[in-house]
C-alpha cells in the first residue's frame, strides 16, 4: 500500500492523524503543498520518498497554494510531522539528475512541533522551518544528524530531551525564547545538543548567559555545544547542474546551468578551479556558460559569494561530445576467420551536428584508408597483414573540423586472419657433427 501525493497544487488534511502504516510508502511529488487543519498530524513510520520540494503548513496559510480556509495562520494550527524509529529515507533523483532526500528544500510552518524525530536515520538537510512552536524536537535518546537547515522565526529552533542531535552549517535566527534548548542538560549519562558551525543571527554568536554573555544571537540553554559558531551567514544548499536530464552529454558550444545557493548574491563560473581572470556577477537561477573547445570531459566550477564576502565552490562534470552514432560494419560476420588472402570491404556510417566530411578506418589503430564521399567505405587486402585479430574502428571528421572515433572498443567489430602455414618445402639440414666430429 502507498500514499501518493503527486503533481498536486495542494491537499488539505483535516483528519486528526495521517500515518503511513507498516509496509506502506509515502511518495510526494515535486511542488506539492500539504495543508493541515487543527490537530492534524503526519506520522511517518516506514518508506518515505519525495521527488522534490514540498510545503507542509496550516490550512489557513494563503501565502502558499492560495486561500483554502478563512483566518490568519498561527503557530500551533496543526501538530506537525513525526518521524518514527523505523522510518526509511528513500532517495530519488529530480528531472536534472540531482539526488533528492525527503524534505530537501521543503518548508514546514505553523505547527506545534515542526518535526519530531525518534530515529537516527533521518538526515534532514536543506529544509526550512518557520513560525513553529518548536522547529525540530529530538526525543527518546536518538542521535540524528542534520545539516544546512534554515530555522527562522520559531519559538524554539531545535530542542532535545535525553537525546543528542547533531546540527551543522545551519542558519538559526529570530527564534524566541531559544535558538537551541537542551531540556536535559544534567541527565545521566550526560547528553549534549550539538549545534556547531552555525549562524545564530549575529556575528557575536548565540547568547549564552554563562559562556558567551555578550553574544547577541539567539539564546541557547545549558548543555548546548555551539562551538565554531559562524560570524557570517552561511551559504546553504549550493549547487550547479546542467539544465537537462542525465547523462550530462552535449554537443553544443554552450550549456545552460541551474544555479542555487541561499544567501549568495554573486557567482562566477569557470572550467579552472582557480577562476583566473573570471569576475563575479549577480547570481541568477540559470546561466548560459560557454564551453572550452574540444570534445572531452569538462568540470565546471561555480563559486558563490555572499554580501559579507563568504565563499563556497561547487562543481559538476559534463562531457562535450559532438559526433554520435558512429558504427562500423564489414562484409562478413563479426570475427569470421580469413584463411585465404582476399579483398575485404569495410563500410562505415557516422552522424553529427554538422555534415560528415570524411571517415578514416583503422585496424588495431593503424590507418588503412580514408573515404570523403558517403556512403563511406574502404577496401583492404588481407595479404598486407600478418596473421592475427584486428579491431576495426573509424574516425569521423565533420565539415567544421571536429572529430570523434568509434564505436567503443567493446562494441567494435574485428577480423581474424589465420592463414595455414605452408609446409610443402622440406627443411635443409647441413653441417652436422656427431661427438664433435
Amino acid at each position: 500500500m502507498s500514499l501518493r501525493l503527486l503533481k498536486l497544487l495542494f491537499i488539505t488534511l483535516t483528519a486528526a492523524l495521517l500515518s503511513n502504516a507498516v509496509h506502506a510508502q509515502l511518495l510526494v511529488g515535486d511542488g506539492v503543498v500539504v495543508k493541515f487543519d487543527q490537530d492534524a498530524e503526519l506520522v511517518l513510520r516506514t518508506v518515505v520518498e519525495m521527488q522534490g520540494k514540498a510545503d507542509f503548513t496550516s490550512i489557513k496559510d494563503g501565502a502558499i497554494g492560495g486561500i483554502t480556509a478563512p483566518g490568519v495562520p498561527q503557530i500551533g494550527d496543526w501538530k506537525g510531522v513525526r518521524l518514527e524509529r523505523d522510518v526509511e529515507w528513500r532517495r530519488s533523483y529530480n528531472h536534472i539528475g540531482e539526488l533528492v532526500y525527503p524534505f530537501d528544500r521543503s518548508q514546514i510552518s505553523y505547527a506545534t512541533h515542526g518535526v519530531t524525530v525518534k530515529s537516527n536515520d533521518v538526515p534532514l538537510r536543506f529544509a526550512t522551518f518557520s513560525k513553529n512552536g518548536v522547529a525540530i524536537r529530538v526525543i527518546d535518546g536518538y542521535q540524528p544528524r542534520f545539516s544546512e537547515l534554515v530555522i527562522l522565526d520559531n519559538q524554539v529552533g531545535i530542542q532535545s530531551n535525553a537525546s543528542e542531535p547533531n546540527l551543522t552549517l545551519s542558519e538559526i535566527a529570530s527564534n524566541t525564547p531559544f535558538g537551541a534548548e537542551n531540556q536535559t542538560p544534567s541527565a545521566t549519562p550526560l547528553t549534549k545538543l550539538f549545534a556547531r558551525q552555525s549562524w545564530w543571527g549575529n556575528a557575536s554568536g548565540p547568547m549564552d548567559p554563562l559562556d558567551n554573555p555578550n553574544g547577541s544571537g539567539d539564546k541557547v540553554s545549558a548543555g548546548v555545544d555551539y562551538s565554531g559558531y559562524l560570524n557570517k551567514l552561511p551559504l546553504i544548499n549550493c549547487a550547479v547542474n546542467p539544465n537537462m536530464p542525465p547523462p550530462w552529454i552535449t554537443s553544443a558550444t554552450s550549456i545552460e546551468l541551474v544555479l542555487r545557493c541561499r544567501n549568495a548574491s554573486e557567482v562566477r563560473l569557470s572550467e579552472q578551479a582557480n577562476f583566473e581572470g573570471v569576475t563575479f556577477t549577480p547570481i541568477s537561477s540559470t546561466r548560459l556558460f560557454t564551453l572550452s573547445p574540444g570534445f572531452n570531459e569538462k568540470r565546471i566550477y561555480a563559486q558563490f559569494r555572499g554580501a559579507a564576502g563568504q565563499l563556497r565552490t561547487e562543481s559538476v562534470l559534463i562531457r562535450r561530445q559532438l559526433l554520435r552514432g558512429i558504427g562500423i560494419n564489414t562484409e562478413m560476420e563479426n570475427n569470421q576467420v580469413i584463411v585465404t588472402d582476399r579483398l575485404v570491404k569495410l563500410n562505415g556510417v557516422a552522424s553529427g551536428q554538422a555534415p560528415i566530411a570524411s571517415l578514416t578506418f583503422h585496424l588495431n589503430g593503424q590507418v588503412v584508408g580514408t573515404d570523403s564521399n558517403p556512403p563511406f567505405s574502404v577496401t583492404i587486402d588481407t595479404s598486407s597483414f600478418p596473421n592475427g585479430t584486428y579491431v576495426v574502428r573509424a574516425t569521423a571528421v565533420d565539415t567544421e573540423g571536429y572529430s570523434d572515433t568509434g564505436p567503443p572498443l567493446l562494441l567494435s567489430p574485428y577480423l581474424t586472419i589465420a592463414r595455414p602455414y605452408n609446409d610443402d618445402v622440406p627443411p635443409v639440414i647441413s653441417d652436422l657433427k656427431f661427438n664433435n666430429q
